[in-house]
């Protein structure tokens, strides 16, 4: 029998077996389209009208192409859907899901070892940078002070006193000519006598004295920077000045020219 294409109206030969194979589905050797060549029969007289009508195209008789590949597709039952899904789970029923759960738990718990490690260095620098700068950390910042002296107890180190001259005062100031040395022509032999109050209720460094002597109109004449070495006992030194403490401080001083008519003694720190 003959049929013709529903695409491009090319006439085609088919014979019974090629009918009977696919059910009457054939597809155009021209434009490649599958239809159902009964539909699409075409009778002597037409087959004679399609003839004249499409005298530049060629009649391909016996030429229907067989790709198996493709007609597999096109013609297998809908089985073939539920096919591909069964392969699937039988595909993936050896995989062993027990292995990735260990996999993923490994790793979390390894990003959690190293998360922990990161963390407990930090800490550490922390604490390290804290002993190191303590004394500096207590001046800057005095609240912290209680903090810094809980970490030396732990770090067996001591905290060094704030640097504040406005917490001390100093009181009983005296300054005379030593009556047991001979008078010098050159020089003035000296006794100094004060007491230095810490009155705030935190340790502090010692500081230095600043002695400044005045002329008769009350400028500056002279200057003599006391350090703590000099005044204080070597058993104290190496200790901050006790909070809310006194020291009583005595000292002998040589002074070139003659002795001045006023003086004062002011608490000092070095930058």
């Amino acid at each position: 029998m003959k049929t013709h294409c529903p695409e491009c109206d090319t006439v085609l030969s088919v014979t019974p077996e090629q009918l009977k194979a696919r059910g009457g589905k054939v597809r155009c050797g021209v434009c490649h389209t599958v239809f159902n060549a009964l539909d699409y029969a075409v009778s002597q007289q037409s087959s004679s009208r399609y003839a004249v009508r499409h005298e530049h195209k060629h009649e391909y008789e016996h030429e229907l192409y067989h790709d198996d590949a493709y007609d597999d597709r096109v013609y297998r039952d809908e089985p073939y859907i539920r096919d591909s899904l069964d392969d699937d789970r039988v595909l993936h029923d050896d995989v062993d899901e027990d292995y990735y759960v260990r996999s993923n738990s490994r790793r979390r718990s390894g990003g959690v070892f190293w998360v922990l490690a990161v963390f407990i260095l930090l800490l550490a620098l922390v604490l390290q940078g804290a002993v190191v700068f303590r004394n500096q950390i207590a001046h800057y910042f005095p609240s912290s002070r209680a903090v810094l002296i809980q970490l030396c107890s732990v770090a067996r180190c001591e905290l060094g006193g704030t640097r504040s001259i406005e917490q001390f005062v100093l009181k009983n100031v005296s300054l005379n000519i030593r009556r047991d040395v001979p008078a010098d022509s050159t020089k003035t032999a000296l006794v100094l006598q004060a007491t230095l109050v810490n009155k705030e209720n935190i340790p502090a460094e010692w500081p230095s004295l600043v002695l400044s002597l005045k002329n008769e109109r009350g400028q500056l004449d002279r200057q003599r920077i006391i350090e703590p070495e000099e005044y204080v006992v070597s058993e104290l030194r190496m200790r901050p000045m006790v909070a809310l403490s006194e020291y009583d401080i005595r000292l002998h001083l040589n002074l070139l020219g003659t002795m001045a008519t006023a003086y004062e003694l002011k608490p000092y720190y070095e930058e």
